[in-house]
């Protein structure tokens, strides 16, 4: 892990050399965040991201970005506008919509994360992940058939990526 970290601790070195060059970079802006995130410093990935996001309004990975890093910092409001953003410019933001329902699950707005829910599982429908959660959220509101339904369609697509079932 220590190798990775001084690569990733160069590379935002050069990355942030190159944007004293070209300041309105949104890619080197996005990207710097994201080495930024891996690297765990969250309060400078989301200073890079909101640059990205305010100097190009079309684009959904800085602001969807934007959100994990505050939600990682413990801002679950600014996580939830800045996934509500990245889902106004892409509405099938599978990711966005998935993240917001988890935030909103823990808040127990539970049938406004169940519409997030289904729009990331309709973007991705065979992303178990999506519908393990959706399953685990209505279990929460006691829907219990429905929940079965998903935890069943999660066991046909073979179980969630690295979780044994």
């Amino acid at each position: 892990m220590e190798g990775k970290t001084v690569s990733l601790t160069a590379k935002r070195a050069r990355l942030e050399a190159e944007l004293a060059d070209r300041p309105d970079d949104t890619e080197l802006l996005e990207n710097l965040g994201r080495v930024c995130q891996e690297l765990g410093l969250n309060g400078d990935a989301a200073r890079y991201l909101a640059q990205a996001a305010a100097l190009r309004p079309d684009w959904a990975a800085p602001r969807f970005g934007l959100g994990v890093s505050m939600e990682l910092l413990g801002r679950h409001d600014d996580a939830v506008i800045a996934y509500l953003a990245a889902i106004d410019v892409s509405p099938d933001h599978a990711e966005a919509h998935l993240n917001l329902a988890n935030i909103l699950t823990r808040r127990w707005k539970i049938d406004d994360a169940l519409e997030h829910y289904a729009a990331a599982i309709e973007s991705r429908p065979r992303w178990e992940i999506g519908r393990l959660n959706r399953a685990n959220a209505l279990v929460a509101c006691g829907e219990f058939e429905a929940a079965r339904a998903d935890y069943d369609e999660v066991l046909r697509l073979g179980g969630p990526a690295g979780v044994r079932l």
